[in-house]
């Protein structure tokens, strides 16, 4: 049996704090990283060198080059050789302690499979060990975005754009937001795990960056029109980088008081709210997950719905494409009927249906109806009053009307 080579722990978790803390945080840690096992082959000057050469490559296979490259051990551990050219399968101290210090815990345990001299005079090893990963998010399966100012426009009212479209498009739950604002912070933590500071284990934290899949380049323009009222354009492109394609353009209108100053945030927010709601009707219209002939709910909560907001059912037929270049256009859409939200949360909604509708429940299962808000709604926040059980629409208030020129 070949002998299994547990690497030393750092230190039995550092006394009672962090054992405290541990138990805190261990779902969280059990969670993001896993261990992999794998074989490898590696080829060296000497028996150790050969060995701690597969194990670079084992790390190499699972975590890729970029975390095996910070590893490479500067100077070759040395292991006895016996007379038939074989070396000893009792591996020095000095070379365990040498690859638990160069692989920083990414290596969970190893074991050497076989050694051999090869014609040429070098050596060669296999070994099996267990490689630790950073296992992905789910949440990395949905687009991934990142919300940037685009340098243009008012920098003040543009930073608080920027941040509160950055919380209402995770809120969504349909993107993965890519945090831009805090670069600093992050590389600064990152040097410090490749310097080999950090916990047992951090350095596989190193292959966990993520690039977005598109931009959302966001600016505030200002124009004074009278007396203290201010006129201030939201602007939303998101961009294909790779391609510079501007894949969705929106533009919003909002009036700002400048003698009230206190109530710009809220304003702004209202503006993110509009914008955010444009993009997933764009990209991931809310869909309708269950039903019955009196109500349906819907896969999107209070990001998108308030109560009290009139919506309308509709049924999505064949794709519809430009004639011209062939390319998608939309699929058709028959409405169904309309609808009065009654319960919002951060997950879903329910609506109450103007009248009775048996909605096909093979075209639920395949998603085929969505929602979308038709712009009557008892109030434009997330402190509307409940719809009425008759289902009747309130004017928007003139609170809000006033913040949004849609």
């Amino acid at each position: 049996m070949p002998k299994i080579m547990r690497l030393p722990p750092n230190k039995t978790l550092r006394g009672l704090a962090g054992l405290i803390f541990v138990s805190f945080m261990g779902s969280v840690a059990i969670a993001s990283v896993e261990e992999v096992p794998v074989t490898s082959v590696g080829f060296g000057g000497s028996p150790a060198e050969a060995v701690q050469d597969a194990i670079i490559n084992a790390v190499a296979q699972i975590n890729g080059e970029a975390v095996a490259s910070s590893m490479k051990l500067k100077e070759a551990s040395r292991s006895s050789v016996s007379s038939d050219g074989k070396a000893s399968r009792e591996m020095s101290r000095e070379m365990e302690e040498t690859i638990s210090r160069k692989t920083k815990g990414v290596v969970a345990s190893w074991s050497i499979v076989s050694q051999e001299k090869t014609d040429s005079g070098d050596y060669s090893a296999k070994v099996s060990a267990r490689i630790a990963r950073l296992q992905r998010s789910v949440q990395l399966n949905r687009m991934k975005i990142a919300v940037v100012w685009s340098q243009k426009g008012d920098e003040a009212l543009s930073a608080q754009l920027e941040d509160s479209l950055a919380r209402q498009l995770t809120t969504s739950r349909k993107f993965a937001v890519i945090d831009r604002k805090n670069n600093a912070a992050i590389q600064a933590q990152l040097n410090r795990i490749r310097r080999g500071e950090g916990r047992v284990a951090d350095q596989v934290r190193l292959t966990g960056a993520e690039v977005p899949d598109y931009l959302a380049v966001v600016n505030v323009e200002s124009e004074r029109k009278s007396g203290s009222k201010l006129y201030a354009f939201g602007n939303l492109q998101i961009i294909d980088y790779s391609s510079r394609q501007i894949k969705f353009s929106e533009r919003k209108t909002m009036i700002i008081d400048t003698d009230k100053p206190g109530t710009t945030p809220i304003r702004l927010n209202v503006l993110a709210k509009s914008l955010s709601r444009a993009v997933i009707e764009s990209v991931y219209p809310p869909t309708v997950v269950a039903a019955t002939d009196k109500n349906v709910t819907i896969g999107q909560g209070k990001d998108f719905f308030s109560k009290g907001d009139e919506v309308l059912v509709i049924e999505l037929g064949k794709a519809l494409k430009d004639p011209a270049t062939g390319e998608f256009l939309s699929r058709e859409r028959n409405e169904v009927g309309t609808a009065v939200i009654s319960y919002v949360d951060a997950r879903i909604a329910k609506a109450n249906l103007n009248e009775p509708i048996k909605l096909n429940p093979r075209l639920i299962s395949q998603n085929n109806y969505v929602v979308t808000r038709t712009g009557k709604t008892a109030d434009d926040d997330d402190n509307a009053a409940p719809a009425s059980n008759s289902g009747s629409i309130k004017k928007k208030s003139n609170s809000v009307s006033n913040l949004l020129d849609d």
